[in-house]
């Protein structure tokens, strides 16, 4: 398979040629691009096509639309909740970044004070200005969600802890997916406050 260059200029290729073909508003969708080609691919043809990609725009909008569905239950609008997404990929920086894009709408507030509501748990626990501080490595499209006031957290639970979401989103399946068991005590009993609910 080829990297670089060369991917690259086969995908200019590609855009160029659909362009042709089927005109200037042809949506192209990106399916299972892998993290290191989805986002950068995003923004490379952002101004030149209408590019989209379901990983990344579909599962955020699927999100944001349930959050949105669920005010009459939840006795909340969008901003009035505090997030947690467990997975910190493209995928849940997708789903974050609409958030805090609905959030500055809705509120007329900017999007940095949207995302201060939005925290995310990646392999390494909870994203915080900390661990931004602390580790060289941690990937630059997480930084906007590292805030501050919170501990270190290693674990989807401790997170909810800490963060005590109204919202937890599960993006991911990882040590800190929301697979089943992740808001279980040392005991194995379910964090006390939280629980299933129907969507009745």
């Amino acid at each position: 398979r080829i990297v670089g260059e060369p991917y690259d200029d086969l995908v200019d290729e590609f855009i160029d040629a659909v362009k042709r073909r089927f005109g200037e508003r042809c949506v192209v969708q990106f399916e299972d691009f892998s993290n290191t080609n989805g986002k950068r691919l995003l923004e490379r043809y952002a101004t030149q096509a209408a590019v989209f990609n379901d990983d990344i725009h579909g599962v955020a909008a699927t999100t944001l639309a349930g959050i949105i569905a669920a005010a009459p239950k939840t006795k909340k609008s969008v901003d009035q909740h505090t997030y947690l997404i467990a997975g910190a990929g493209e995928t849940g920086h997708g789903i974050g970044e609409m958030i805090a894009e609905y959030i500055a709408r809705e509120t007329r507030s900017t999007i940095p004070e949207a995302r201060r509501k939005i925290w995310m748990v990646d392999t390494g626990g909870l994203v915080t200005r900390l661990r931004a501080e602390k580790e060289d490595t941690l990937a630059l499209h997480k930084l906007p969600y590292a805030h501050d006031g919170a501990p270190e957290c290693f674990t989807v639970l401790e997170a909810v802890r800490a963060v005590k979401p109204t919202a937890l989103i599960g993006v991911r399946r990882h040590k800190h997916s929301l697979r089943k068991g992740a808001l279980a005590g040392p005991e194995g009993g379910e964090l006390a406050g939280y629980r299933e609910d129907s969507a009745e």
